[in-house]
């Protein structure tokens, strides 16, 4: 029987692949796709909120059976486990089949983030906090310490700290995690710390974040998941192993959300007002 493949939530069009070989399908009519967002954003959101919202599981399951009988009246039978795969970078994707099991949530891609020179060059990391970061671990410093008292370490050294730098390290200090807005950055800054705590993982935690939270015994959600993949993935193209780096992309992970939004700024530093 046949499976089908669709992309951006169905608006790319899609494949249907069967036993003779695989063809390729126009976008099903707007009501379909709607249909089939649906089920991804149903899916996506019981995912979320945990099992004590499985009304919303079921209403997914009971939606995307509706779309499945709609899309085999278009291209006839399909395979009862994988019926309809839904994929997009933009959109939530699911698989789901027609034996009335719910559907199951395919993870978004980890959205590109910038090598860090470009990061460097653009000013969205102020190039004293690695700098610092390099010369503090090189004298011995350990890392919470470097978190908790950047400015006391710079002076001690005489290293030259920015404020800002100075402020996002401290962002992410043990002392500072619970202050930080954002759940999410919360859970990381929390799973770094035991990172830090255990010191077997500082090199491979961005990159296998799951493995690493299983061997420690701390949950991770995939939201937190996805974070680190991230930033894990963009410095891995640099084959950025030494232990340094990953210090710093442990930095970033926490603050990223805040440091990237810095790229998108335009500041005005003439002080002439405008219109």
């Amino acid at each position: 029987m046949a499976k089908i493949i669709l992309f951006d939530g169905g608006d790319g069009g899609g494949l249907v692949l069967t036993d003779n070989g695989v063809e390729p399908i126009p976008p099903f009519a707007p009501r379909v796709r709607s249909q089939i967002k649906a089920v991804g954003h149903l899916v996506a959101t019981a995912v979320e909120q945990g099992p004590e919202h499985s009304e919303l599981s079921g209403l997914a399951t009971r939606l995307a059976n509706i779309a499945i009988q709609q899309v085999e009246a278009i291209v006839g039978p399909l395979d009862p486990e994988a019926s309809l795969i839904v994929t997009g970078h933009d959109t939530d994707g699911f698989v789901c089949g027609t034996t009335g099991k719910p559907p199951v949530p395919l993870p978004r891609p980890p959205r590109e983030l910038p090598a860090l020179t470009d990061m460097l060059e653009r000013g969205v990391i102020d190039r004293s906090l690695l700098t610092f970061v390099q010369k503090a671990t090189a004298q011995g410093k350990d890392v919470e310490e470097i978190l908790e008292y950047p400015d006391r370490i710079a002076a001690e050294l005489g290293i030259e700290l920015s404020e800002r730098s100075a402020r996002d390290l401290k962002s992410i200090a043990p002392s500072q995690v619970e202050a930080l807005d954002d759940p999410v950055s919360r859970e990381v800054a929390t799973f770094f710390q035991h990172v830090l705590a255990d010191g077997r993982y500082v090199d491979t935690w961005a990159i296998r974040p799951a493995a690493v939270s299983g061997s420690l015994g701390v949950s991770l959600s995939p939201e937190a998941t996805e974070r680190i993949i991230t930033v894990g993935a963009a410095f891995q193209r640099e084959n950025a192993s030494n232990r340094i780096i990953w210090i710093v992309v442990g930095i970033i992970v926490i603050v990223g959300v805040v440091v990237l939004e810095r790229e998108a700024e335009v500041v005005d530093r003439s002080g002439i007002p405008k219109l």
